[in-house]
């Protein structure tokens, strides 16, 4: 036997040794190989928190610690709300108006809007100058018939040529004609 057992057991602790002794120096120079040396460069630092707060909750930090923003009064978030003063209070009419009524604010007061005329719902109406009145065609015309508007005057249409209503017909070149298969 050339080695004895404890020359071999002397061998295999040194090299442990210095197998342990050198992974923090090589971590170390791995790091700062890897990092940028410049003197401006950020270090990452990351700060545990207590609570995660998801980015859709309002927040606060009143002395500078960031909590849930919570409302004094428990008012459902579809309420609409007003905070005149900072304080977050349910927005009232002064006047009380069926959300179904159309209003208007003209200096800032929600009131009724109401019309000028009044005009049934299913009129058609028009509003040339801010003012909405009874759209009336230029010249009448029964509903069935039909009509066209070449230059922005409903007039009835009138084919250029006399086909039967009941024959089927086509416009090809935009010109009605009778079809013929």
């Amino acid at each position: 036997m050339p080695f004895s057992r404890l020359v071999v057991l002397a061998f295999v602790g040194l090299s442990l040794i210095v197998n342990v002794a050198a992974v923090p120096v090589l971590s170390q120079i791995d790091h700062a190989i890897q990092r940028d040396l410049s003197p401006f460069s950020p270090i990452l630092a990351y700060i545990k928190r207590d609570q995660i707060i998801p980015e859709e909750v309002a927040v606060q930090a009143p002395n500078g610690v960031v909590v849930p923003y919570k409302r004094q009064l428990e008012i459902p978030e579809e309420v609409a709300v007003q905070a005149p003063n900072g304080v977050v209070v349910p927005y009232k009419r002064q006047v009380e108006i069926p959300e179904e009524v159309a209003v208007q604010a003209p200096n800032g007061v929600v009131v009724p809007y109401k019309r000028q005329v009044e005009i049934p719902e299913e009129v058609a109406v028009q509003a040339p100058n801010g003012v909405v009145v009874p759209y009336k065609r230029q010249v009448e015309i029964p509903e069935e018939v039909a009509v066209q508007a070449p230059n922005g005057v409903v007039v009835p249409y009138k084919r250029q040529v006399e086909i039967p209503e009941e024959v089927a017909v086509q416009a090809p070149n935009g010109v009605v004609v009778p079809y013929k298969r």
